[in-house]
């Protein structure tokens, strides 16, 4: 259907495909002055090169033919103006994790299209202002498009950070520092854990004071986290037996509240700048 709309002079279009003794159908029109307007706009909006911004969505059109599964070629006159109009705008893609293609026709493996149509892309301020982030390809719906999702990930830019500070040789400004991330990194555990409480307090405002299924599921949820089924030793073992989990917890807690003998100081002595000289020293013997 594709290849007959396209030898008909429809460059855009939406086609279903025959199945069985049932016909096909095939919607075309050749107006592409919408999409060339959407480019213009975008190279207006991106005038302010100073200002942080992203763009995500459904741009309806792929950058390279390598982002298109089946059905005929794309364009290459208009990826071309879709890779121009991004590189206009100074804007670079995000990336993005899971599945690759974001739009997808047709079950038969025949007639099936598969594109990556949604995507994410941002200047590079705004990139370097948010270290840290993920664009992440959601499963299918009713749509033919899967949904996207953008999320920051401060925790991990926080982890990071504290594991590069930690290889550092201390100072003032090393140890001033990783204790401003670890209040960062304390506060965004403690905002991720309020948002999953007000959540809950939500679903159970709804479905909570009902004797229903939603009560025990959560009863039941609640025991299932709150139980240890592995624990693993200090040579990486894997012990699942009470017994077991029951003695290596017991050694654990028996070691770490143990006096242990305390080592040398004299490596700590070299880090003291001394101030009293040899003469001075004898002076205060005499």
């Amino acid at each position: 259907m594709e290849m007959v709309r396209l030898k008909c002079g429809f460059e855009n279009g939406i086609e279903v495909g025959a199945v069985g003794s049932k016909g096909g159908l095939s919607l075309g029109w050749k107006d592409g002055r919408g999409r060339s307007a959407s480019w213009d706009l975008l190279r207006q909006l991106s005038h302010d090169q100073t200002t942080p911004w992203v763009m995500s969505g459904d741009f309806n059109e792929i950058t390279n033919s390598f982002e298109k599964k089946g059905g005929r070629h794309r364009s290459e006159r208009k990826m071309n103006e879709f890779r121009t109009t991004l590189e206009d705008c100074s804007v670079n893609d995000l990336g993005f994790i899971r599945r690759w293609f974001t739009w997808e026709r047709e079950r038969f493996l025949a007639s099936n299209i598969r594109e990556r149509l949604d995507r994410g892309v941002a200047t590079l301020n705004w990139m370097n202002l948010l270290l840290s982030y993920q664009l992440e390809h959601l499963g299918h719906s009713f749509s033919d498009h899967c949904p996207i999702i953008l999320e920051r990930k401060n925790c991990v830019y926080f982890e990071d950070r504290l594991n590069y500070l930690y290889s550092q040789e201390p100072s003032d400004e090393i140890l001033a520092e990783i204790t401003d991330v670890q209040l960062n990194l304390n506060w965004e555990a403690d905002k991720e854990e309020l948002f999953w409480e007000q959540r809950a307090r939500i679903n159970w405002l709804k479905n909570g004071d009902r004797n229903t299924s939603y009560f025990h599921n959560v009863a039941d949820q609640r025991q299932f986290r709150g139980r240890i089924t592995k624990l693993e030793d200090e040579n990486g073992r894997k012990l699942s037996s009470t017994e077991e989990i029951l003695r290596l917890a017991s050694d654990y807690f028996v070691n770490l509240f143990s006096a242990s003998s305390m080592g040398s100081d004299e490596h700590l002595f070299g880090l003291v700048e001394k101030k009293v000289t040899e003469s001075m020293n004898a002076a205060l013997l005499k």
